[in-house]
């Protein structure tokens, strides 16, 4: 049941039986080396060969006969599965933030989900009992997480998104002195810091990316790390606290962003959370004079 050719493999023989190979080896005079283990039923296929296929035989002696063209019925059959398979696939496949994503409710559309979400996840060595279990978890609560040797499928809201699994981002807490300002930093974000003086001309940027603060209650050095679980800040335009994990999980921030998502601290208190909500507390006032400008910068 080989394929004759995978890859740079070629199996030139697979046309001939082996008595139809050790019939013209003998009339032309042709030497030829058999491995030892040929003859060992220890390995499964020798067994098949030598045992259960004689047997087969017994009771059906045009056996081979049906099995080559069952075989090649087969092949035939994969090729068309195979034309099928990724039709849908290429259908049911997207792009989240440069990784593969499939759409949950086109692949639940489908006529054989199970399958074509393994024919898929194949390649990223996931397992069929694996695969079964995130058909399952489709009915469930968004965010849980399916993991294979090298990949980790995570079930978003609409998409099951499939992330390389690499080694832990660094979560080593950076500093920002006062001195540093104006400047930029490359890691663990792009960031850039400005300072700007309030004047008529002032206006406020509505852009996310941008934090415009109130340099005057910040004390130094910055910090900027991953949030930790309990941590809370002051939404910007709320005067209540509110976790880190519970405003992350309202602004539907997905599973693997989450897990890596930085905020920038001035002392024990959150200043902002780069690219989402800055603090109430940091914000522009009337009273304002001096003013923090931190951009977050595109890769």
């Amino acid at each position: 049941g080989i394929l004759p050719k995978q890859g740079n493999l070629i199996h030139p023989m697979l046309f001939a039986r082996r008595e139809d190979i050790e019939e013209y080896a003998a009339r032309f005079n042709i030497a030829y080396r058999e491995d030892s283990s040929n003859f060992s039923v220890k390995y499964a296929r020798n067994k098949l060969r030598h045992e259960v296929i004689p047997l087969l035989e017994d009771i059906h002696p045009n056996f081979k006969d049906i099995l080559t063209s069952n075989i090649r019925r087969i092949r035939e059959t994969e090729k068309i599965y195979r034309r099928r398979v990724d039709e849908v696939i290429s259908e049911l496949l997207t792009e989240k933030d440069k990784m593969p994503a499939i759409s949950i409710s086109k692949l639940a559309a489908t006529d054989a989900p199970t399958t074509y979400l393994f024919e898929y996840l194949a390649q990223y060595q996931f397992k069929y009992p694996t695969v079964e279990d995130i058909i399952n978890s489709l009915q469930g609560i968004p965010g849980k997480t399916f993991f294979s040797p090298t990949h980790t499928v995570i079930r978003e809201r609409e998409f099951l998104v499939i992330k390389e699994n690499k080694p832990a981002e660094n979560s080593e807490e950076v500093f920002i002195d006062r001195d540093s300002v104006p400047g930029y930093i490359d890691q663990p974000l792009r960031l850039s810091f400005t300072l700007l003086k309030r004047d008529e001309n002032f206006r406020i940027n509505p852009d996310h990316r941008v934090a415009l603060i109130d340099m005057d209650r910040l004390d130094w050095p910055l910090a900027l790390s991953i949030w930790k679980a309990g941590e809370h800040f002051f939404p910007l335009g709320m005067s209540k606290a509110k976790k880190i994990s519970d405003f992350l999980i309202d602004e539907k921030v997905p599973v693997y962003r989450k897990q890596n998502t930085r905020l920038l601290r001035s002392g024990k208190k959150v200043i902002w959370i780069p690219g989402m909500r800055l603090d109430h507390r940091f914000r522009i006032t009337d009273e304002t004079k001096n003013i923090l400008k931190i951009k977050l910068l595109e890769d």
